[in-house]
């Protein structure tokens, strides 16, 4: 029976291969699927080689496809599923993250997850991948109370399908588009590697700058951060997590991995004596911030130096020094307590403008990346119906 939403219109994509003419067939999900079920850890005994055991975890290494596990399985009597089929999330708030990836290999998984093997010949792995991807499972889900997927919201999702050339047609599109994001990733992957490696060098000392006549620089100092850095009250330029807004004037910096946060619109809770470092007192996550912002939520500590110091080489050898975290706690006192090793005022400079160099060559190509991904979301929206 044809759907009500299609009663009258054709159902035909905006962009099309123009060898492909005709309508998609409208299709329940479960018609075409095998649905997996997880199992429970105490099921299964791990070993150091064996079946990827998967957990939500796992799906967070890579953008598609999955090679590798954390953990590993001796074969059970329990059903695994098949190479080339398609794993998510089925629980909780990782569904709204909409991670869909392929397994490359057989595999089991917990509870937490869901599989489903394509059960029918004339459906292409790489379309139904993509075709997910765009609808978002987690419409579908059960969000009552804790966000779930269950048999029953698969199996009767209704989705078009065109033939199974037209499928592979556009699989093979998107695969295409995805090896390019796969190759921009590791590109990213490995410039974040080499900074790592130099910044490894540099703070060890095994590389030294000159100065500008050839000449060796002083020796480096040890010093307490407490000695480099201070803490500036900002209670005046604080606002409550639930005051944030998606969109406004004034950006809002937390201690969250997010550079920015959100926005608020109340300009007498600008912070503006920047640059600044911010560090989560809870998170002890490490921002340089060059803006004028306002403080968002408890546990942000803005941090300042005097002139004898260049703010951005402290920021980046505490980024490669930072304290350990240890659960929900205070951890500011422990990081005024951290020594580190500060050279003269221009080998600093010179150390920050290095690294800040790649920095930006990591941002240009992250920047490269996610317009390529909105490239490819906007074809999406016109390639599939």
């Amino acid at each position: 029976m044809e759907s009500r939403k299609w009663k009258g219109k054709k159902r035909v994509p905006e962009l099309r291969f123009p060898e492909f003419e005709g309508e998609w067939e409208e299709r329940k999900l479960g018609e075409t699927i095998k649905i997996y079920s997880g199992n429970s850890p105490s099921k299964v005994k791990f070993v150091d080689e064996g079946l990827m055991y998967l957990k939500v975890d796992d799906l967070n290494y890579t953008a598609k496809n999955i090679t590798t596990s954390n953990l590993y399985i001796t074969p059970e009597d329990i059903e695994f599923l098949p190479s080339n089929n398609i794993i998510f999330p089925k629980r909780g708030a990782a569904i709204l993250t909409n991670k869909i990836r392929i397994n490359k290999l057989p595999c089991y998984f917990d509870t937490n997850l869901m599989g489903v093997e394509i059960s029918q010949e004339d459906i292409d792995l790489e379309y139904l991948y993509n075709l997910l991807m765009l609808k978002k499972l987690y419409r579908i889900a059960d969000t009552s109370t804790i966000p779930q997927l269950n048999n029953k919201h698969l199996n009767e999702l209704k989705l078009l399908f065109p033939s199974l050339s037209e499928q592979q047609k556009i699989g093979d599109f998107f695969y295409k588009i995805d090896k390019k994001l796969e190759l921009q990733q590791q590109r990213i992957e490995a410039l974040k590697e080499y900074k790592k490696g130099m910044m490894q060098k540099i703070f060890s000392q095994e590389i030294r700058f000159k100065d500008d006549n050839g000449k060796d620089y002083p020796e480096w100092r040890q010093l307490l951060v407490e000695k480099v850095l201070k803490s500036r009250g900002v209670k005046q330029y604080q606002i409550l997590n639930n005051e944030i807004l998606d969109k406004g004037k004034y950006p809002v910096v937390t201690q969250s991995k997010k550079i920015i946060e959100g926005y608020f619109n109340d300009s007498t809770k600008v912070y503006s004596e920047t640059p600044v470092i911010v560090f989560g007192d809870h998170t002890t996550i490490l921002k340089y911030i060059e803006f004028n912002f306002i403080v968002g939520g408890d546990g942000v500590k803005v941090l300042y130096a005097n002139d004898r110091y260049n703010l951005k080489y402290i920021y980046y050898i505490l980024s490669y020094k930072n304290v350990r975290q240890e659960g929900y706690k205070r951890h500011y006192t422990m990081l005024k307590e951290l020594r580190i090793t500060v050279p003269s005022l221009p080998e600093q400079t010179k150390i920050a403008n290095f690294l800040s160099s790649l920095d930006k060559k990591i941002e240009l190509e992250e920047e490269k990346l996610e317009n390529f991904k909105q490239f490819k979301k906007g074809l999406m929206q016109k390639m599939f119906i």
